[in-house]
């Protein structure tokens, strides 16, 4: 009877690991890169939002346009390199005895890559901010709080 339990305990202990393992990978599997206009410019449904909820001129929003494709152009490369990152990280913990060394290191350097990345968009936030009244300024803090909310899976909040 104690082996028929330890087999299963050790069946039970190897299914919670590779569904564990499954998840992570899940989590950390690359999402598709966001919609982008013709030969992979701008995203037009992201120039359309700013334009209506900023209610830019037409000044602002080319301004708004060379800043935007200004960011994609340093923030793309920089995102691939954290997806890089984070395959390595999901190889370095799939086999057999994984490499609890490696693993710490790349958990490490993407963590740095994260702040890279938040610094790159602090950045482009002030330019943007920079272009905008101070009325509008209101708005675009409302748009990339929205943003952040849901890229962090945050929904709107009840008050109470």
């Amino acid at each position: 009877m104690t082996s028929f339990l330890k087999r299963n305990n050790n069946g039970l202990l190897l299914l919670l690991v590779a569904l564990n393992l499954g998840m992570l990978a899940l989590l950390l599997w690359p999402k598709p890169p966001l919609p982008q206009g013709p030969e992979g410019g701008p995203n037009p449904r992201m120039h359309h939002l700013f334009r209506e909820k900023l209610n830019l001129s037409s000044e602002q929003a080319t301004a708004f346009e060379a800043a935007m494709q200004k960011h994609r152009a340093v923030s793309i490369p920089e995102l691939q390199k954290v997806r890089a990152m984070k395959q390595d990280l999901i190889r370095s913990m799939a086999g057999e005895h994984p490499d609890t060394d490696k693993t710490t290191q790349l958990i490490q350097k993407i963590a740095q890559q994260h702040a890279a990345i938040d610094s790159l968009l602090v950045i482009h936030y002030q330019e943007l901010k920079a272009i905008c009244t101070p009325e509008q300024q209101v708005e675009l803090e409302a748009i990339f709080m929205k943003s952040f909310d849901r890229r962090n899976g945050r929904r709107k909040s009840k008050k109470r």
